[in-house]
């Protein structure tokens, strides 16, 4: 399958669903979640008002999605792999866009190996934390796609790349990294400890337990353990606004507008899918950051897992 004959069949496949996100509109929300979901090609729609869920079947070549995020604004999603072997490229970070339908190789990223986190600057870079890949150790990136480059900001110690993989602040400055303490004979498993390190002098400081990632704006640091949210202020890390209990540790993606938190939550009313082997068995909830009230998104009970959720604007996909 070529790269044009791709895009074509995305772009019909997107006008075709333009309909199903209209009771979203139509309520004023614009982003709706958004989920890569049970290893197929397929994006998933879940509008946060009582919309019916909506499937985009992307033609990516392979059954298999290897995410790595959505973008921070909502128009488009990172992936490798998949898009990888249909391009014939060497391991390239693949940018889908959805208006206009665009399927290309992120200049700058061929030979990173696994990218596990990604932020974009305003200005347009991309700075990645990135497993070793061929000749290159593990650690943080930052790609320009203008100039088709990519430069190391902070290599990782030990096999695990310690201290290099997290969340990367929106300007490239700075990385949240977490750190399990060896787990002592006979204890209860060693709680994720979070840390703030400065890319630049290498300064590390404590956040305390949990995992965290930021806000597109920067402002906001989301925290996630012990089955709580809380938020930090990035300009005075004294400064904490709990949003209470969660049932979920991990995981927490922001909306584009900084202004709620995505989840994934287990849910026992879906237990019974775990029976018949079903992996997308979990659900979705979303918090308001200003007034800590959560609800269900109904379309989306029982229809995820924590690996792959985002957002997206339906405004992308019209």
């Amino acid at each position: 399958m070529t790269a044009s004959s791709t895009v074509s069949r995305l772009s019909i496949v997107l006008l075709a669903m333009a309909g199903a996100l209209e009771p979203s509109a139509a309520g004023g929300e614009r982003f709706v979640a958004a989920y890569f979901g049970g290893g197929e090609p397929v994006l998933n729609l879940f509008p946060l008002d009582s919309g019916k869920a909506a499937d985009i079947s992307l033609p990516l070549g392979r059954a298999t999605i290897n995410l790595v995020s959505f973008a921070p604004d909502g128009t488009a999603a990172y992936l490798q792999e998949p898009a990888a072997a249909v391009l014939n490229r060497p391991d390239p970070l693949v940018r889908v866009e959805f208006k206009p339908t665009r399927l290309s190789p992120v200049p700058g990223s061929e030979g990173l190996g696994n990218i596990y986190s990604l932020s974009v600057s305003r200005s347009g870079r991309i700075f990645v934390s990135a497993s070793a890949g061929r000749d290159h150790p593990c650690g943080v990136y930052t790609i320009d796609p203008d100039a088709g480059t990519h430069r190391l900001l902070r290599a990782g110690r030990g096999p695990n790349c310690e201290v290099a993989i997290g969340s990367i602040s929106p300007d490239g400055k700075k990385l949240l990294s977490i750190y399990s303490p060896p787990r002592a004979p006979g204890g209860p498993p060693s709680i994720e400890q979070l840390s703030l390190l400065d890319l630049e002098t290498g300064a590390i400081q404590s956040l305390g337990t949990g995992f965290g990632t930021w806000s597109p704006d920067g402002q906001w640091i989301a925290v996630s353990g012990l089955g709580r949210i809380e938020l930090i202020e990035t300009s005075n890390l004294s400064h904490r606004k709990k949003l209470g209990a969660a049932g979920v540790d991990d995981h927490l993606v922001w909306s584009p507008d900084s202004t709620r938190l995505l989840f994934v939550k287990p849910d026992a009313g879906c237990s019974f899918l775990h029976l018949f082997q079903v992996d997308d068995s979990e659900s979705l909830e979303v918090v308001d950051v200003g007034t800590a009230k959560r609800h269900a998104i109904q379309s989306g009970h029982c229809a995820v897992t924590r690996s792959a959720v985002g957002w997206i604007d339906s405004e992308a996909v019209r």
